[in-house]
């Protein structure tokens, strides 16, 4: 999902179209493109300080600094990245590393400054920083289809394997003392879960469908009941907690159009703050314990204009960090004092950032042609009047955010109005909605998002003379169909790693909705039906009858040369009369890596594509004669 702390990646230029001529410098490249120089604020357990992970030069060092001097003390340099980390006591914290694209453990000792990472943990994960047990932490490793459970003494260094069952386990869950409540899981499109029962286990079958009927999120503050996701009762996916002793079933929250999204079992440093989120215009969290409730909701009123988060807490709760962000704000950190109600800001992602330089977003509601209520949300250019050339993002299945984003800020300062349309299709509106887009990538899901850009016309914020589209992934897909169905309504195509040979594809991620594969099988034709139609959207065969000045940008695998897609797609391109260009990318593992990493390769690979897109988009779509 496209989280809030996953939104900071640096931005683009704010160069080109739709500057009045008293109006300041556009913003450099470099200035928006840069990974986070201050991210992972923790207090400290006394609360008189808090490390943090700052970036100096090409190394990322977690420091201490003290609340009261504001001196900082480095305490541990990497040359990979921090993942995570947790304060463990006073003295010890647990560190998360990510090198390579694997995720190690280790532990850093600030008496002696010094670091243990066991070589049989070097692919290793936190489970449970066990709050309530000064000694030992939780651990998963991860063997083949399965996650091995260890307990971990801090003092010793050592790890031993706790006795649980193998086969296909996802998750464990564990209370805050280390006990076992259950474990979770998938095994031949199967859900599952294994719950303790005497000497041995049970096992409850959660059903075959895309979604669990219920997916077990974290303990409950009883350390007895189980608090996850029922998506099996209703449209909308309800929070409940369940007992695995009794089969009682309590209804925690629940909305009428939207799901539930879980956010955080713990808080973010594993104080217990659990919450979980409902996002329509913004993110609305409802915790489940009142006090964190009212804390939050104090929190809200004094910061009224961003989404507000509790990044870290005191192990008493009476000092917080907050971590607050908005459309046109990457993160700001405040230390909330609970008793005095005092908010003071010591931090931020891009402590030189400028938000009244930047673009607000509306979220907006509007009726597709056959009768669907849709939603989605613009970015309007700052500083000038609409309408305004348009550039239309296509996402695939993920629901627009209201949150910092990279792409839409560099786009709309660039002039453009950016819209980015929940169509048919879209997860985060209930079962129905994203049930209506199968088979329709481009077919009804293109007509949602030509109706939105008409709706928008008609307020005089969309130019649809100007309008290019762009995709990313499978958005890509919808991209290109959507040009080569209605070349008049676009100006360009924008296609970001469209899938160009689907074997190596599984067909399910072409499935929308909760689906299990027997009703795959009797409503679209099974596997043979599902990538029947996934053929159907092909961007190779059509690429050359393409009509409309298109963009392509395919990275390299790390094995081999230019992604096989590419070569395709580069191949198809040879054979089209139509302006096009072709933009080889870094070496990635895959798209997650690309839209998500904070290494400095990625602010440097974005700035390097925007500085070949903004002018194609100059020529092509705001310079575009009406």
């Amino acid at each position: 999902m496209k989280r809030l702390f996953c939104a900071i990646l640096a931005l683009a230029a704010c160069a080109h179209a739709g500057h009045a001529a008293d109006s300041p410098a556009p913003l450099p490249l470099d200035y928006f493109f840069a990974p986070p120089s201050f991210r992972l604020p923790r207090l400290a357990p006394d609360g008189r300080s808090y490390s943090v992970v700052m970036l100096v030069g090409q190394e990322e060092v977690l420091s201490l600094v003290d609340f009261a001097t504001n001196k900082t003390t480095p305490l541990l340099r990497t040359d990979a990245r921090f993942s995570n980390y947790w304060w463990k006591s006073p003295d010890l914290l647990l560190i998360l590393d990510e090198r390579d694209g694997h995720t190690g453990f280790e532990t850093f000792n600030l008496k002696t400054r010094k670091t243990d990472q066991p070589s049989d943990l070097r692919y290793a994960g936190l489970a449970n920083p066990l709050p309530d047990d000064p000694e030992n932490v939780l651990l998963v490793r991860y063997r083949n289809w399965d996650l091995d459970l260890l307990k971990f003494n801090v003092r010793t260094g050592r790890a031993t394997q706790v006795p649980v069952p193998s086969g296909y386990v996802r998750r464990w869950l564990t209370t805050s003392r280390g006990d076992v409540v259950a474990g979770f899981g998938r095994l031949h499109e199967k859900w599952f879960m294994i719950l303790p029962q005497g000497a041995g286990w049970r096992r409850v079958e959660l059903g075959d469908r895309r979604l669990p009927d219920f997916q077990p999120v974290w303990v409950a503050e009883d350390q007895r009941r189980l608090v996850g996701f029922d998506s099996a009762s209703d449209d909308t996916a309800r929070l409940i907690a369940w007992d695995p002793a009794t089969d009682a079933k309590e209804l925690l929250c629940a909305a009428d159009s939207i799901d539930a999204e879980f956010l955080s079992a713990w808080g973010e440093d594993w104080t217990r703050m659990q919450y979980v989120a409902f996002e329509t215009d913004r993110p609305k969290f409802r915790f489940l314990n009142a006090d964190d409730q009212a804390i939050a909701d104090a929190l809200d009123a004094a910061l009224p204009h961003t989404t507000n988060q509790i990044a870290s807490a005191t192990p008493d709760k009476s000092r917080l960090i907050v971590f607050s962000s908005s459309d046109r704000v990457a993160g700001d950190f405040y230390l909330f004092d609970v008793k005095a109600r005092k908010l003071v800001k010591f931090g931020a992602v891009f402590p030189k950032a400028q938000p009244a330089r930047l673009a607000q977003s509306r979220y907006f509601e509007f009726a597709s042609r056959d009768g669907l209520t849709l939603h989605g949300r613009v970015y309007l250019p700052p500083d000038s009047k609409g309408p305004w050339p348009t550039v239309l993002i296509v996402d695939g299945p993920e629901r627009s955010h209201f949150g910092y984003s990279a792409r839409e800020q560099a786009l709309a300062c660039a002039g453009y109005a950016v819209v980015d349309i929940d169509a048919r299709g879209t997860v985060g509106y209930g079962e129905k909605l994203w049930a209506a887009g199968n088979q329709e990538l481009g077919g009804k899901i293109v007509d949602d998002l030509l109706d939105g850009i008409d709706w928008l016309a008609q307020r005089q914020i969309v130019d649809p003379a100007r309008v290019a589209v762009l995709g990313y992934l499978q958005g890509g897909l919808t991209a290109v169909q959507a040009t080569h169905r209605h070349p008049e309504r676009f100006a360009a195509v924008v296609n970001f790693w469209a899938p160009a040979h689907f074997d190596y594809v599984d067909y399910m991620d072409f499935v929308y909705g909760r689906m299990s594969q027997d009703e795959v099988k009797s409503r679209l034709g099974g596997e043979t039906g599902v990538r029947r139609y996934m053929e159907t959207l092909n961007p190779v065969p059509i690429l050359p009858e393409l009509k409309v000045p298109s963009f392509h940008y395919y990275p390299r695998d790390p094995k081999a040369g230019l992604y096989f897609e590419g070569d395709r797609v580069q191949r198809a391109l040879a054979q089209s009369s139509a302006p096009h260009v072709f933009l080889e990318g870094l070496t990635i593992r895959g798209p997650d890596q690309l839209l998500g990493d904070y290494s400095p390769d990625f602010p440097r690979e974005w700035r390097r594509i925007f500085g070949e897109l903004l002018p194609f988009l100059d020529r092509h779509v705001a310079k575009k004669s009406k």
